[in-house]
């Protein structure tokens, strides 16, 4: 009875996202979509798919407040969107060019203690990316990153896939830059 909304996605739901004040829903469907859902009124249970657009290996979305975009990795992409209109006439528009990572974009968050930027994972890379330059700079190389975080005060946190060749999606450890790493056996931990 707790269930507000539910959907039915066959493109593999990764991420999804609520973008605040206009009602939009938008699920990343890894495969190859966005799904931007947008409701009839303020019940979630009205929400329904008002727009589908291509997008590889989608993977990871974050709305933006301070810029106003939704920004999305996935495959060797990272782009942005806006929002135009509210509700069941709400769309996303691509903004800006394009921006070219190595790896398959994974996940995409805040860096807390750089509020200009954020923080892109791919395959083997953790990038910061200027949301206002557009420009993307290697902070960490390191294998399978599958999310990777830095709070206000500089600590980074991140967990990793520590074998590529399993089913699994995670590992048992989340990491922290300052040290005191935390080890739960048999977990799959992602993000």
């Amino acid at each position: 009875a707790d269930v507000l909304w539910s959907a039915r996605i066959t493109t593999y739901p990764h991420c999804i996202e609520r973008v605040p004040g206009t009602g939009t829903v938008v699920v990343a469907g890894s495969r190859d979509r966005l799904h931007v859902f947008g409701p009839s009124s303020s019940d979630p249970a009205t929400l329904k798919e008002v727009q589908t657009l291509a997008f590889t290996k989608a993977h990871a979305v974050l709305w933006d407040d301070q810029n106003g975009l939704l920004w999305v990795t996935g495959g060797t992409v990272i782009r942005s969107y806006r929002v135009t209109g509210t509700m069941r006439d709400a769309r996303l528009v691509e903004q800006g060019a394009d921006i070219a990572i190595a790896g398959n974009g994974h996940d995409i968050q805040p860096d807390y203690s750089k509020p200009g930027t954020l923080l892109v994972s791919d395959s083997h890379h953790v990038y910061s990316l200027d949301k206002k330059t557009r420009k993307v700079t290697t902070l960490v190389k390191m294998a399978y990153p599958k999310s990777y975080v830095r709070h206000a005060n500089g600590q980074s946190m991140w967990t990793t896939d520590t074998n590529e060749d399993d089913s699994a999606w995670g590992g048992p450890t989340v990491h922290f830059s300052a040290g005191g790493d935390r080890t739960r056996a048999g977990a799959q931990i992602y993000k």
